[in-house]
This record gives structure tokens, C-alpha cells and sequence, in this order.
């Protein structure tokens, strides 16, 4: 809808409901919302419904589809990929990291100020 015809719309509010207020980003007009379960119940039914189908028939007609139709084989597809995932990467370090904060804090204490210092610290000068 291009802003010409919102105005438009704007200007055709029909008679009985010129009193209403414009709702302001934000603003919630029902706070309670729909009543529980009026929509899952129907949802709920129609899932239970298509599920039972799917297991009776589900394998066979997509092998049908994907052979007489290829495009709605694909479209289906592309409906069943969710459009964005959370991937959560955690990376564990092996062993109890309370040992390893406890050296670090030791290694900064000591001034050790890098991995490069501690090495330095640690080598042994060789006999020749």
C-alpha cells in the first residue's frame, strides 16, 4: 500500500468509528489478548489431523510430488527450513579451570606479562 492510498484509507473511516483513537506504537489496547486456547485448540486439532494423515500417506505422496511436480517438491522444502537458526557454539577447556585461574593469577602477580616473558623466565641457559 503506497503512502497515497494510506492517506486515502485514513480519510475513509467509516462514520461510526471517527471516535476511536489511533493506536500509538507500543500501545497495547487488550493487555489480557485472546482467550486461552481459542486458536491452539483449533491449530492443535488440525496438526493431530494432518500428522495422522502424514503417517499414513506422508512418504508415498511426496514421492509423487517430487516426481510429477519438482517445483512445489522444492517450494515445501524451503517452507520446512527455518529462515534463521541460533547455532551456539561452547567451547570447554579440558580439566578444572579453577587450577588454570589460579596460575594465571600467580603468573600475574609474579609479573609475568605475556607467553613470551614466561619463557623467557623459564629457559635454562645452555652449557656449552
Amino acid at each position: 500500500m503506497g503512502s497515497d492510498e494510506f492517506k486515502k484509507s485514513e480519510n475513509l473511516l467509516r462514520p461510526q468509528n471517527r471516535h476511536l483513537k489511533t493506536i500509538k506504537p507500543g500501545e497495547v489496547r487488550n493487555p489480557v489478548g485472546r482467550p486461552v486456547g481459542s486458536r491452539s485448540k483449533f491449530s492443535e486439532a488440525m496438526v493431530a489431523d494432518f500428522l495422522a494423515d502424514w503417517h499414513q500417506h506422508g512418504a508415498d505422496v511426496l514421492e509423487q510430488v517430487r516426481k510429477k511436480d519438482p517445483a512445489t517438491y522444492l517450494r515445501v522444502a524451503a517452507v520446512l527450513v527455518p529462515k534463521e537458526m541460533k547455532v551456539e557454539v561452547k567451547q570447554d577447556a579440558p580439566g578444572n579451570l579453577d587450577r588454570v585461574r589460579e596460575l594465571l593469577e600467580i603468573l600475574e602477580g609474579a609479573g609475568v606479562k605475556d607467553a613470551d616473558d614466561l619463557r623467557a623466565r623459564l629457559a635454562k641457559p645452555i652449557d656449552t
